[in-house]
């Protein structure tokens, strides 16, 4: 699912699924390229040149994305640390809230 999603192959590059002695084919089928109608090349026996599958490594697609879209994540990590601290201060409000009603009950026996 990474290959295909990231439109990529191995860490570095394709070549690193030749080093891979359990696998029978050149690439397994997540790296090679879909054409538009949905489909994807009968690539992975017989790679015919770079653009019958995704030569560029999962490696570099993943820096890619942070670099692109980092400033996303990191608002979003933000975002939820500031969800977190205002629950909990609002968890210490309401729990000496209660504490305070309770006592004040039992002191007013």
């Amino acid at each position: 699912m990474l290959q295909s999603g990231f439109r990529c192959c191995g860490v570095v590059s394709g070549f690193d699924w030749a080093r891979n002695n359990s696998l029978t084919t050149v690439v397994p089928w997540s790296c090679c390229r879909r054409l538009p109608n949905g489909t994807s090349e009968a690539c992975e026996a017989a790679p015919t040149n770079a653009d019958s599958y995704y030569s560029v490594g999962c490696l570099a697609a993943a820096r890619h994305l942070l670099t692109a879209e980092g400033w996303l994540l990191g608002g979003i990590a933000i975002a939820i640390t500031v969800i977190l601290v205002v629950s909990s201060v609002a968890g210490c409000c309401f729990a000496r809230t209660k504490r305070t009603q309770i006592y004040s009950k039992v002191w007013s026996r």
